[in-house]
């Protein structure tokens, strides 16, 4: 049975075969498997939700296993090369029908997509170990307590001063919001009035001043927390503050944060006269795993024998958060791999239609290109004069290419001129958008402190704005079609045009 799909499918799709597809088809699986245990087993425990960078030897045994599987895919990708541009059909002369190319170049592309989007796979068994260790994690509830506990564990002693609590800090926004209403073009913005005495240990820290959130996805806002506070702080909840202060121990021991809070102790300390700079109410954003060092004096505001790593706390939780609320199929990325396979696929097809001598002085003619329109644009200060150069050059390439081929010209000059259309054209669509983009942008300017408006924003600054993701669709189709209508017709041409 076997046997008869091989001859079946040889018989009637010779290319699967020329291009080697099932093989590297059947790699490219093995190694979106052996990618996607690499991103699972790359996270060790939940710890990794405060901490990513610190798992040195982890780090490490990762980087050599992408080395050594990246070694591996270069040399599956040589092999495949060797035989794949062994058996060229212009080069033996064999006959073949542009169906016959367009089959090929899409068959190169869906083995270079394959292979290129391994690194997704491994950034899917990242994610997919990410969920499983915070399964059982509410992070919104956690967020709240989080909050609310650390309202009660002085860390940062400017929360607790006058001129951040709330009533100052409205008092604030409507400064700057007159400000900005009467100066709309901007300017200095006023200092904020701080009640500052340089006796650093007479200012005013009190609890009831407290207005913060440190983790921003919980449901419960500034104004909130800081009612919570004053409740229970002016009807003595010593209970309720210590149970708080537990919650966020409990956080902490479930993400493996080291601490050491003593929660009754720290609930008593909260109705002190006054906060200062006294170990005995300020507790280090420390994590306690190093005992001494210059980086942790430099770090800490003080030396406290309480100590948590309050920081990492709020990183984790925003970590599960974005992973609940994370979607796999990131668009902007999914395109980034496109524009690579599509890249990759051209550069072997070129090579493959237009022979070896041809193919590398394009190759190289377009790093002189480049470093020439380099140099024009130091001369050129304005975009939208690079910009119709650009598409000035890239037409003039692709009409060249065109008669040339279509007269038998030159086959050196006019495969050169076809390599730089091919290459260049790639990027017409983004920039003539961008072009667009920044042509139709409001027109206004300052008259004094008042801001004046002489056109409105267009429509279409606004959609392409918001669409790139619609404008790299078109842009992929465009280059699809202009290999598909224009490179492969005109290279088959080529192939039949005199030697010189």
């Amino acid at each position: 049975m076997l046997n008869k799909i091989n001859r079946y499918l040889l018989l009637n799709y010779p290319q699967i075969w020329n291009t080697r597809l099932v093989p590297m088809l059947l790699t490219a699986l093995i190694l979106h498997v052996v990618y996607f245990m690499m991103g699972y087993g790359s996270i060790y425990n939940i710890s990794f939700f405060h901490s990513p960078y610190e798992y040195v030897n982890g780090r490490i045994h990762l980087e050599a296993q992408h080395a050594l599987f990246g070694l591996i895919l270069f040399i599956i990708i040589v092999i495949w090369l060797f035989h794949y541009l062994r058996n060229n059909p212009f080069k033996s002369y064999y006959p073949v029908s542009k169906l016959y190319l367009v089959k090929e170049f899409g068959l190169i592309l869906i083995i270079f997509l394959s292979l290129v989007s391994i690194f997704h796979t491994f950034q899917y068994g990242r994610l997919v170990k990410m969920r499983h260790l915070s399964a059982n994690i509410d992070d919104k509830k956690e967020a709240d307590a989080i909050n609310t506990g650390l309202a009660f564990l002085p860390h940062v002693i400017m929360d607790y001063e006058k001129s951040f609590s709330c009533e100052e800090e409205e008092i604030f926004n409507k400064k700057i919001q007159q400000y900005e209403e009467n100066n709309q073009c901007g300017g200095v913005y006023p200092n904020r009035l701080f009640e500052i005495d340089m006796q650093i240990y007479k200012r005013d820290y009190k609890f009831s001043y407290y207005c913060r959130t440190k983790v921003e996805n919980g449901t419960l806002s500034n104004k909130d927390i800081n009612a919570i506070v004053k409740r229970w702080i002016n009807n003595h909840q010593i209970d309720s503050i210590e149970m708080a202060i537990q919650k966020v121990c409990k956080i902490a021991d479930q993400y493996k944060i080291n601490h050491n809070i003593q929660a009754k102790k720290c609930a008593e300390y909260c109705f002190a006269d006054t906060i200062n700079y006294s170990p005995m109410y300020i507790y280090s954003d420390y994590d306690g795993l190093s005992e001494s060092g210059a980086s942790e004096e430099l770090y800490n505001m003080i030396n406290s024998s309480y100590y948590m790593g309050f920081d990492k706390l709020g990183y984790a939780n925003t970590s599960v958060n974005e992973i609940r609320n994370q979607s796999f199929w990131n668009v902007t990325n999914l395109f980034i791999s496109i524009y690579i396979a599509i890249g990759l696929s051209l550069v072997l097809l070129l090579f493959r239609l237009l022979r070896f001598k041809p193919w590398i002085v394009g190759i190289l003619g377009i790093g002189v290109v480049v470093i020439c329109g380099a140099i024009l644009s130091i001369s050129i200060d304005s975009a939208e004069e690079m910009y119709y150069i650009y598409v000035i050059f890239t037409l003039l390439c692709g009409i060249a290419a065109l008669m040339m081929i279509s007269k038998s010209q030159s086959k050196l000059v006019s495969a050169v001129f076809l390599i730089w259309f091919v290459t260049f054209a790639g990027a017409l669509i983004p920039a003539t958008f961008m072009n667009i983009y920044y042509q139709t942008a409001a027109n206004w300017a300052c008259d004094g402190n008042k801001y004046i408006l002489y056109s409105p924003e267009h429509p279409i600054h606004s959609w392409i704005n918001d669409n790139w993701n619609t404008i790299n669709a078109i842009n992929s189709g465009f280059i699809l079609c202009y290999v598909l209508f224009m490179l492969i017709p005109l290279s088959y041409k080529w192939q039949a045009n005199a030697s010189e």
